[in-house]
């Protein structure tokens, strides 16, 4: 009897300190519209908290960022500017009256992020790098339902699949037209001769939704997004799409409810996760379970789309032979289930159910 289950105890604990780590503040904290600029003339070094060089980012001449703890790091003053990066303070002026700190990170997890500058109302010339973490300032929504996220004076980061906050928790401006510019206008409403309208649609890699966002998830379109998402990776990659099974969705289910008691491939009860099989009348012997689970609310865009989105780009970052991508990518699977449980405390758990 083969066993394919790929291990995924440390796959939530990472994400969830990605997540919901907050920053830690203490007494020397910036007051709550604190920015610091950046001198003109040269660019600012910036440096960790242990005093080390940033070595492949470095801020603009003249731009301004919200400002988190205030340290002295070597027997300097250092302003946080991101997670564990920080700005001398003699290559910077500090003001109190631009910006708010909300205590709330924004964090870009995929492809460089192009920032809006809302004194121009265009892109600003500079962008976020993937794999970095920037505190908020205000957060304003406009009427399109996009979301913006302050990073500098005039900076904001747009709410996408490629970005995850730490917190839900800070309140939202809302400015009808933010965000909006001419050029945003015409081409989503693009017009020929013959009457026909462009509507828009995005339809990228990027992990783009047309469905509305919820303050707690669709369990049914959650598991189709979790299973489109699977198959269009697998068919994209020369794999056959896995076909749905009625009792491995039944077997999903019964396991994301009690992974969110114990987030184990061993069950409550004490047997291993392929038991569940038996218990729903399946009789494979070639069998493998995913496992993977995030607060809902904690998503930069609450939809299943984007949930599912966040799933497989875990996956795809993770490393070794034996793992959650190399699990839904197997060539033997050809059945699968998929379930999901929103547990009490906010956190949507996802079984992945696999057979031949």
């Amino acid at each position: 009897m083969k066993l394919s289950i790929s291990k995924s105890a440390g796959i939530i604990a990472a994400l969830a300190m990605a997540t919901t780590g907050t920053l830690l503040f203490n007494q020397n904290d910036a007051k709550a519209a604190t920015v610091a600029t950046v001198h003109s003339g040269s660019v600012a070094q910036l440096y960790t908290e242990q005093g080390e060089k940033v070595t492949n980012r470095a801020l603009a001449p003249n731009s301004p960022w919200v400002v988190g703890k205030i340290l002295t790091i070597n027997n300097q003053t250092m302003y946080q500017v991101a997670t564990n990066e920080y700005l001398r303070a003699a290559d910077s002026s500090l003001n109190g009256e631009t910006s708010q700190d909300t205590g709330i990170v924004v964090h870009v997890i995929d492809h460089d992020q192009a920032l809006y500058n809302d004194a121009t109302n265009s892109n600003s010339n500079r962008a976020l790098q993937q794999g970095t973490a920037w505190k908020v300032g205000k957060i304003i929504t406009n009427k399109n339902g996009d979301t913006f996220f302050q990073v500098s004076t005039h900076e904001y980061i747009k709410g996408s699949f490629n970005v995850i906050l730490n917190s839900d928790k800070g309140s939202k401006q809302y400015i009808a037209d933010f965000g909006i510019n001419d050029s945003d206008s015409s081409s989503n409403n693009n017009s020929n001769n013959s009457g026909n309208t462009s509507t828009g649609t995005n339809d990228n890699n990027s992990g783009s939704s047309s469905q509305q966002e919820t303050s707690t998830p669709n369990i049914s379109a959650v598991n189709t997004a979790v299973l489109n998402s699977i198959n269009k990776e697998r068919t994209s990659n020369g794999e056959e799409a896995l076909t749905e099974d009625s009792s491995l969705m039944q077997a999903a289910s019964i396991r994301a409810k009690e992974v969110s008691e114990l987030f184990s491939h061993t069950r409550p009860d004490g047997t291993n996760a392929q038991t569940v099989l038996k218990q729903v009348g399946n009789t494979s012997t070639y069998y493998g379970e995913n496992l993977f689970g995030t607060p809902w609310n904690q998503l930069s865009v609450q939809t299943p789309e984007h949930y599912a989105y966040v799933v497989m780009d875990n996956y795809k970052g993770e490393s070794g032979t034996e793992n959650h991508y190399v699990n839904l990518m197997r060539p033997k699977f050809t059945k699968v289930g998929i379930g999901s449980y929103y547990a009490q405390d906010g956190t949507l758990y996802v079984a992945e159910e696999f057979t031949k």
